[in-house]
């Protein structure tokens, strides 16, 4: 629970009536704060921020204890320091306050008033309201595919086939050239997904789902419908056994694809449809899982995925998965059109400020390494503040989330107006405006990355020990999932590139399997060793805050596109759960059956490592969770000093 001082209750009481006063700032007469500063960040947080301007001003300046790892970037040459301070406080929407000290010597405090505070909740429910609105509009579509004609279906397959090339022949850069640009791939791909007869019982089953069933989807809880229905789910659909059993299983990839990929991809392809053949040809059934996510990556996007699974069948979930329906809502986070382009060039063309060309000098451009190779020849925005600022003479701020990570520029050709520099700096992610000689620039998104920002000091402390490991154990990886919200989970691979970390896979592993993964992480030390030494735990006998944990298992709720791809099972209800029993079976090449979960990597065995959390019923029922932890040799280096590690 956030921990709140006295006066910062009350200023959040307060706070409509400070709002609406239009009262003079309360830095406005303190005569340290005239002081020029020269303040040049990439991404610093505010307490580091705020304590650098302490030093160079003498003046006590802190942010409330929530707000510390607001990460901010900026580029100020010789300003005072009240102007920086105050810009910083108009970027976030945060309030500066008086704070104890001395009259002559006051101390200041940057805190979220109540105003500003339910400005950002609903920032997150106007989100929530248009990914719906969106996804009901692909859905529709989907349904209108599903009831073409013939022709009408093969011209409409051309279309796709002709927009899919033009895209993939432009590179997979492109996809990033606007917030729609992915959900117009994936749209186009689910036309062939349609003229499959799997994709075809899928699209039947979104045409009939209830209004009961779709709320369940909307409360991000999974809809499981089966041959063999178990508790929670439901019997599959009037005909969709059938007309699965009678289905042979395609992967719905368009033969644009297969031009832009090569022959090999399309080779491929075919080998993993016979691959899937066999096994549906033989299921004991089949069962169809529904699932939906309004806040996909931590952002406002939405997923509807529809996939079908024969049942009997082990190992093979996710290729099966990709024969269904994934169905992408994501709203236009542009501004609607309030003026005409041309009017637009011409007013900022003779601005005198925003209308002046200059050429950048910019730094030559560094290899970048691991996902950001893909950018190719580009510069990270927080990179060429300084030079824009030196170019043009005007300062800038900007938020500075880990969302940012793919926020790049690629280098300018000859002197351009500064207006169409901060268009491309800005992009799709985020918009600026000019107040007297600085730029703002806020994320379009800016509530959704407030709430999914994980501070630096977290990931690097986590690359650090990884590095010096070699990998990490079952306890770092439950640590991460369970000290974090689902928000920040989900934003995992966006601030592991913003680190420049190497390998992708943990983070991912952790996105996927969070709930088992926070299960383990609440026991207690010698639970672990319990468990790991082959014993079990009656889930009676757990702590109430443990039992809440287990609760939810295959809810899914707020998983994400890697826990959707990697299935959901069905949730047990508390009466059943109560009577379960936890076990924890670990498989390492070469190793004893139960390897510790603490074993430094060093000793244990090269190889994947796989921990299996199982629950057994009573009547013989078991759900099981593999997490696999890969293995390599740790590199040498320093010990990782402890990093204290807050909520």
């Amino acid at each position: 629970m956030r921990a709140w001082s006295p006066i910062v209750v009350s200023l959040l009481l307060a706070g409509p009536v400070l709002a609406q006063s239009g009262a003079r700032s309360p830095l406005a007469a303190d005569t340290r704060l005239d002081k020029h500063v020269t303040v040049h960040w990439k991404k610093a947080t505010l307490v580091d921020a705020l304590k650098e301007l302490s030093q160079r001003t003498g003046t006590q300046l802190a942010p409330d204890r929530a707000l510390v790892d607001e990460p901010v970037m900026i580029s100020a040459t010789d300003v005072p320091a009240r102007k920086v301070l105050e810009q910083i406080g108009t970027l976030l929407h945060f309030t500066w306050v008086r704070s104890g000290g001395k009259p002559e010597a006051p101390t200041y405090l940057l805190f979220q008033d109540r105003v500003a505070r339910q400005e950002e909740q609903d920032e997150i429910d106007e989100g929530r309201r248009a990914v719906i609105a969106a996804l009901e509009k692909e859905v529709d579509r989907l349904r209108k595919l599903s009831r073409m004609s013939p022709g009408d279906f093969q011209h409409e397959t051309e279309r796709a086939d002709r927009e899919l090339e033009d895209t993939f022949s432009k590179g997979i850069a492109s996809l990033g050239s606007s917030p729609s640009a992915g959900q117009r791939v994936l749209g186009n791909m689910n036309i062939y997904a349609v003229a499959t007869p799997v994709g075809r019982v899928m699209a039947g089953v979104l045409d009939n789902l209830t209004p009961g069933q779709w709320q369940q989807l909307l409360d991000e809880r999974p809809l499981v419908m089966s041959t063999q229905p178990g508790d929670g789910e439901t019997p599959l659909p009037a005909g969709a056994h059938d007309a699965l059993r009678n289905a042979t299983p395609q992967l719905p990839f368009p033969k644009a694809l297969f031009r832009a990929l090569g022959p090999e991809a399309e080779a491929g392809i075919g080998q993993a449809e016979k691959l899937m053949q066999e096994p549906w040809s033989r299921a004991q059934g089949f069962k169809i899982t529904v699932r939906l996510s309004l806040t996909l990556g931590s952002q406002p996007v939405g997923m509807l995925n529809v996939s079908p699974e024969p049942l009997g069948v082990e190992g093979m979930g996710p290729l099966f998965q990709a024969t269904g329906l994934n169905v992408i809502g994501s709203p236009s986070m542009f501004d609607p059109p309030m003026e005409d382009p041309m009017e637009r060039v011409k007013r900022l063309s003779a601005d005198p400020i925003l209308g002046k060309k200059a050429e950048l000098k910019l730094p030559p451009l560094q290899p970048q390494t691991g996902i950001l190779a893909a950018l190719g020849k580009s510069y990270r925005v927080a990179e060429i503040l300084e030079e824009v600022e030196a170019a043009y003479g005007v300062h800038l701020l900007g938020d500075a989330y880990n969302k940012q990570a793919f926020s790049v520029i690629q280098p300018p050709n000859g002197p351009q107006p500064l207006y169409k520099l901060l268009d491309d700096m800005a992009g799709s992610s985020r918009r600026w405006e000019l107040d007297g000689d600085l730029v703002r620039f806020r994320s379009r998104t800016w509530a959704h990355d407030r709430r999914s920002e994980i501070p630096t000091r977290y990931m690097r402390r986590w690359l650090a020990l990884r590095e010096k490991q070699g990998s990490f154990t079952l306890d770092d990886v439950a640590e991460i999932a369970t000290l974090l919200r689902d928000e920040q989970v989900d934003s995992l691979m966006f601030s592991a590139i913003e680190c420049e970390a190497k390998d992708m896979g943990d983070f991912i592993l952790v996105t996927a399997n969070r709930d088992p993964l926070r299960v383990y992480g609440t026991l207690l030390p010698a639970q672990r060793k319990h468990l790991v030494s082959g014993g079990t735990l009656a889930v009676r006998a757990l702590f109430p805050y443990q039992q809440r944990a287990l609760l939810n298992l295959g809810r899914a709720k707020g998983g994400g596109m890697f826990a959707m791809m990697s299935g959901t099972k069905s949730p047990r209800r508390p009466e059943q759960l109560a009577e379960g029993v936890l076990a924890l079976e670990v498989q390492a090449p070469g190793a004893p059956a139960n390897l510790a979960p603490g074993t430094p990597p060093a000793a244990a065995p090269q190889g994947p490592t796989i921990y299996r959390l199982r629950l057994t019923f009573p009547n013989g029922q078991k759900d099981e969770y593999a997490i696999p932890l890969s293995r390599v040799q740790p590199a040498a280096t320093a010990p990782v000093a402890p990093v204290p590690v807050e909520r």
